[in-house]
């Protein structure tokens, strides 16, 4: 089972399974706020667009948050990226980067992946985070993508990086969202990259020109500089 949470110095409503479907969806089924849902392994796990969520039974990190849904529904995946990147810098020292909009990297793999849903007055973010393992276990279609936090089972909990994830954003969340934009921008390891972006079935190649203080994605074309709120990038090697 999913390590003790024993890091949470508030938090009343923690539920843990061993295997659900999402634990995004069975966030939607709750009604009381702030709430954290965790799982050693995952079904149905999805991630942006429905896309499936490689999520293997206790080498990964499975929970979801909810709230109240107080804040702008496009700052939050943002923030909830900055304070993952805060989280693992924290407990380990490593230095976690962000790929707009929803994605952390470190040492040029992705390692953990942000889902943002609302259900009525309600805020759910899932955070899918690859925890520990050799890569030759990911699925060949992410093999050359995708990347774990630790390559061995550390001593650290799975329990106290959900724990501290969720303790940076309810900081971030009581703090001047426009400074934390700005931590979000100076994460980014992607500004003056060139990119190939995909949005509304187009393929645009471009640069990174900025991320301004809404999150929104400036790309520099040839003779034109342009603003994205959606879409997806790939970085040009």
């Amino acid at each position: 089972m999913l390590e003790d949470i024993e890091y949470f110095s508030d938090l009343k409503n923690i539920f843990i399974f061993d295997t659900i479907d999402s634990t995004n969806d069975y966030a939607k089924t709750l009604s009381e706020t702030p709430a954290v849902i965790a799982a050693n392994s995952q079904t149905k796990g999805r991630g942006r667009r429905g896309r499936e969520f490689f999520s293997p039974k206790d080498s990964g990190i499975y929970f979801s948050i909810l709230l109240e849904n107080q804040f702008r529904d496009f700052f939050i995946t943002p923030l909830a990226a900055v304070a993952v990147c805060n989280a693992i810098r924290n407990l380990t020292g490593l230095d976690a980067r962000i790929k707009w909009v929803n994605d952390i990297y470190l040492n040029g793999k992705k390692i953990c992946g942000i889902l943002t849903e609302t259900k009525a007055d309600k805020l759910i973010i899932g955070f899918g985070i690859n925890f520990y393992g050799d890569e030759n276990i990911l699925p060949d279609e992410i093999k050359n993508k995708a990347g774990f936090l630790f390559s061995e089972k550390p001593n650290l909990s799975r329990g106290h990086i959900i724990a501290e994830i969720y303790n940076e954003l309810a900081e971030i969340l009581k703090n001047d969202i426009l400074q934390t934009m700005e931590d979000y921008k100076n994460l980014s390891f992607i500004l003056g990259k060139k990119i190939r972006f995909h949005a509304s079935n187009k393929i645009y190649e471009a640069q990174v020109f900025d991320i301004d203080c809404t999150g929104a994605i400036i790309l520099k074309f040839d003779n034109d500089i342009r603003r994205f709120i959606d879409g997806e990038i790939s970085l040009i090697l």
